[in-house]
């Protein structure tokens, strides 16, 4: 199954719900990221060639879009961020920046003045206030690695509630980080009720919570100011910017959540964020169509028809079945649609992509490869042409580095059979 739907009406910052998240606080953030460079940098050598800014590349498509679509391969660009630097995933922006965020709040909390000075968390007085607390969140998988990787670099021990089918390799990997690792029969929603209820018992424990951090969303938000500058180099952004399609895989819509508002504050009503979903796990989509728009479908209809699923996909960062109320509430009228397709064409666009861009994720990093082909059709289709000759499409890549090889030689035989 393959479906599409879009929502073109104009959404610029008048639309922007600041109940919750502010522009002042995206803009604060940048400046957060900025402060704690240098202490990441000293933190973890990966970046220390970068000092300590966690970002991305931007590659061209041409060669994947010359197969798909010639008429887009000149303007498909992918988004690396399976390459960010510590976590390997898009989880990297968010999980890292509530960690020290949490580390930092906790310290003034107990007396420490940093004053925008965050040197103090490399000291062994740091050492000694975070190992007396419990870092725990409820995860499948990416989440976990972000969060487990930094919070024990800073000390904390950390806790990490996961489904049982959560990916064995991102449970080893967590437990030889010093991590623990809680397993629970059934799927996410169940693994995160539980972790919440079981934090809030101990009052010296930090729950991140997955569905309604805004921490995390701020991490995330700041995506955008990097974007610009990479569009901006690549002389994408003239006087007139041009339209921007953005697809974003979705669990329960964090981390696109995040990216759309900090895209739409930066490019206004050019941006156009869609949300990819396995048809098995389908949360942010659902609640999209519920909420009675101007929606243009793939199927020509005025009906979206679709059943529930039991949230299990070989896209297992995406596997869940309800939203994040703080992403409804803050961007859920900005999304401009949403694209849901099966696990064998996740699959095929995870191989597609190692064959013909040389580039290695999960399969749910490239569960957004074919949206620019079917959002280009379905433009032209309904007398959007102007549009479609205009617009840029960036698919956003959302993990896969530390996908060990034998995991991806497995997913990418099952294709080649």
């Amino acid at each position: 199954m393959e479906e599409l739907f879009l929502d073109l009406s104009k959404k610029g910052r008048n639309e922007m719900d600041e109940s919750q998240i502010d522009f002042k606080d995206i803009k604060a953030a940048k400046t957060e990221w900025a402060l704690l460079a240098p202490v990441i940098a000293e933190i973890f050598s990966e970046v220390k060639h970068t000092g300590g800014v966690i970002d991305s590349p931007l590659y061209p498509a041409e060669n994947l879009y010359n197969d798909l679509d010639d008429e887009l391969a000149d303007r498909v660009f992918l988004k690396g961020d399976h390459q960010l630097p510590i976590a390997g995933s898009i989880k990297a922006r968010g999980g890292i920046y509530a960690v020290f965020q949490h580390a930092i709040a906790l310290a003034e909390g107990n007396g420490f003045s940093l004053k925008g000075n965050y040197n103090w968390l490399l000291s062994d007085k740091a050492q000694e206030l975070f190992e007396d607390y419990y870092l725990e969140v409820g995860s499948t998988g990416n989440l976990a690695l972000s969060i487990g990787i930094s919070g024990s670099a800073l000390g904390f021990k950390v806790r990490v509630h996961m489904s049982d089918d959560a990916k064995e390799w991102k449970k080893k990997l967590l437990r030889s980080k010093g991590v623990e690792v809680i397993e629970y029969e059934g799927d996410y929603e169940k693994a995160i009720a539980i972790g919440r209820e079981e934090s809030e018992k101990n009052p010296k424990s930090i729950f991140i919570d997955d569905e309604n951090s805004r921490l995390l969303f701020l991490g995330y938000s700041t995506a955008a100011f990097y974007l610009e500058k990479q569009l901006e180099g690549l002389n994408l952004l003239g006087e007139n910017i041009p339209p921007i399609f953005v697809y974003l895989p979705c669990g329960v819509g964090g981390a696109p959540g995040g990216i759309a508002y900090g895209m739409k504050y930066i490019f206004g009503d050019k941006v156009y964020p869609l949300v990819v979903e396995p048809e098995t796990a389908i949360a942010v989509s659902k609640a999209l169509i519920d909420d009675d728009r101007e929606l243009i479908f793939s199927s020509n209809s005025n009906e979206f028809n679709f059943t529930k699923g039991d949230g299990r996909t070989v896209a297992d960062g995406l596997a869940v079945r309800n939203p994040s109320p703080l992403v409804m509430e803050s961007t859920g009228n900005l999304f401009a649609g949403g694209y849901i397709l099966d696990d064998s064409e996740i699959l095929n666009s995870m191989a597609l992509l190692y064959d013909l861009e040389n580039l290695k994720v999960e399969p749910s990093a490239a569960s957004g490869l074919k949206g620019p082909k079917s959002v280009n059709k379905l433009l032209k289709a309904n007398g959007y042409e102007n549009i479609a000759a205009e617009a840029i499409h960036i698919v956003w890549l959302t993990g896969g580095s530390m996908l060990p090889e034998n995991d991806w030689q497995n997913y990418y035989d099952q294709v080649k059979k």
